[in-house]
């Protein structure tokens, strides 16, 4: 992170509260900028082995910008979105995941299933 972090901090203090999604795997400057500016950030997570992968990076991407530019961020939670819950494939990244950040940030309880109408809504 570089010495304009601050002054980047600054000026996006001044910017009124905001919700900032963040969405995988642009891990940039406009998500470290965003990040700069949020006092906390909510992580979803699509129930499936690649999506995890870059939420590590993401999470590393968090970890430093409050190391760096925002030490007031914090973790709302992973929430896990486009589940399968019937699958042994889905219940194995569930695990997976609690296994790896359950200790270290909240997981939800509530998650977004898969839904084909919603994966169809791209014919419209």
């Amino acid at each position: 992170m570089d010495n304009c972090g601050t002054k980047r901090n600054e000026a996006l203090k001044i910017i009124p509260a905001a919700t900032y999604f963040l969405q995988m795997p642009s891990l940039g400057m406009i998500t470290v900028n965003s990040l700069t500016a949020s006092d906390s950030v909510l992580i979803p997570v699509q129930a499936a082995y690649l999506p995890v992968k870059g939420l590590e990076q993401l999470i590393k991407t968090i970890c430093r910008v409050k190391k760096h530019l925002n030490p007031e961020i914090k973790f709302e939670g992973i929430l896990i979105s486009m589940l399968n819950a019937r699958t042994n494939y889905a219940k194995d990244i569930m695990e997976l995941i609690r296994e790896y950040y359950g200790d270290a940030i909240p997981i939800f309880e509530s998650k977004i299933p898969f839904s084909v109408k919603a994966a169809e809504t791209w014919k419209i």
